[in-house]
């Protein structure tokens, strides 16, 4: 019998930390569309506030990412994400009695803090819970839930929002979380774990040496380094139109309840590549899956300028498959890049380099947003969505002519060694 994308739900152990991942991830979103009905409409504040929100949501994994990995790294898998649980919980249910967006902010920076707790462990545990063979299809359903709670979320928050009040949204979110953690305590010790790491901790190096044996580690590996470096920068790109896109559908004559549908459709289609990549790519190359991905993400991106500047006709059926194909390439380009970094990475470093790696993208969703209202006071909002595809498709040359040089330089070392 053919294999499936849910083979690893088989086991009891993923499926539990599985599980624990779809309810938090559904509460995420539901939270950030309380937030944004909470801030726009019952207190009434303008971008600025909005901005702060997105600044306060990706500052702490920018900062703190590769220190926390050290953690992670160190301590039980399972307790740390229980914890980082009870904690975003805790600090959700005071967003209740938030008097203003000033607390509000403070609060989100506390959740962002714990979550950059959270994720690395999660990904850790995954590579530590699920067989080898199985990791890619392990990747794709967590990316599944990603995605999946992007479209599933702010609907649900929407119509809970019609019943009653962003606080309501909070309390749920807080049992979301709380649930999540329960869940969590059915998961196995991890006996695996304990026996690669109690040699390791006899000998406590130190702080500061685990923090620089991690990033030694990604400035060695180099394919490691490309992946990291070409992932952070296709999402630093994402972040420069992604907030523009409403602008850009208002340009183009979109109206604004067909523009929900666009938005769907952005994650359809990820839903889709994430499906895609974990059931039928299993024996292809993946760091070219994720490159070919990242071409035609360039170039929907590239269409979608010259279409905001009236040089494509503006017919919804084709801005809808347009679309669908820059869902479908960030779904791929996302599930090819959490597998290749557990299959690049040894268990013991997991938490250091998820972390690490998780702080350029951060960084992006912090700084590139900006950016990205400048370029589009300066070249117009088309102008941003069209120079966004043309830096996209030269990452992708430069990491084409990388790894080829680095592949090269490889076979020439065996034929020196032989």
């Amino acid at each position: 019998m053919k294999k499936t994308l849910f083979e690893p739900l088989k086991l009891k152990k993923f499926r539990i930390l599985f599980s624990a991942q779809v309810i938090s991830d559904l509460g995420n979103w539901l939270d950030f569309t309380a937030l944004l009905v909470l801030f726009a409409y019952s207190w009434e504040l303008g971008p600025g506030a909005l901005a702060s929100l997105t600044i306060s949501i990706g500052l702490p994994g920018l900062i703190l990412g590769p220190f926390t990995g050290v953690f992670v790294d160190k301590l039980p898998l399972k307790t740390v994400m229980i914890v980082s649980d009870l904690l975003r919980a805790l600090t959700v249910f005071c967003l209740i009695f938030a008097p203003n967006f000033y607390v509000v902010l403070i609060l989100i920076v506390f959740r962002g803090t714990f979550t950059t707790f959270f994720d690395p462990a999660r990904q850790s545990a995954i590579k530590l819970l699920v067989p080898k063979e199985q990791l890619l299809k392990a990747s794709s359903l967590s990316q599944l839930s990603l995605n999946g709670s992007k479209i599933i979320g702010p609907a649900l928050g929407s119509a809970l929002l019609l019943f009653t009040t962003p606080q309501m949204a909070f309390l749920i979110d807080s049992i979301s979380y709380t649930v999540s953690a329960l869940l969590l305590l059915f998961l196995p010790k991890m006996e695996k774990e304990k026996q690669e790491t109690t040699e390791k901790n006899k000998i406590f190096k130190g702080f500061w040496k685990d923090l620089r044996e991690g990033l030694v580690f990604i400035s060695n590996k180099k394919t490691l380094l490309i992946l990291i470096l070409f992932n952070g920068t296709v999402f630093f790109i994402v972040y420069l139109f992604d907030s523009l896109g409403v602008l850009l559908a208002k340009d183009m004559g979109i109206e604004d309840s067909v523009f929900g549908i666009f938005i769907s459709i952005v994650g359809v289609g990820a839903l889709v590549g994430a499906i895609t990549i974990g059931q039928w790519s299993g024996k292809y190359n993946h760091l070219n899956i994720l490159t070919i991905s990242a071409l035609f993400l360039g170039i929907m991106l590239i269409l979608t300028g010259l279409g905001g500047f009236g040089y494509l006709p503006r017919i919804i059926p084709l801005w809808l498959a347009i679309w669908f194909i820059i869902g479908l390439s960030i779904g791929t380009i996302s599930v090819c890049y959490g597998y290749l970094l557990q299959l690049h990475t040894p268990q013991q470093l997991m938490g250091r380099v998820s972390s690490s790696a998780n702080a350029l993208v951060n960084g992006a969703m912090v700084i590139a947003p900006t950016i990205g209202s400048l370029l589009a006071i300066w070249i117009e909002v088309s102008g941003v969505f069209l120079t966004s595809g043309l830096l996209i498709m030269s990452v992708c040359g430069f990491v084409f002519f990388a790894y080829k040089k680095i592949r090269i330089g490889g076979v020439r070392q065996e034929g020196l060694a032989k």
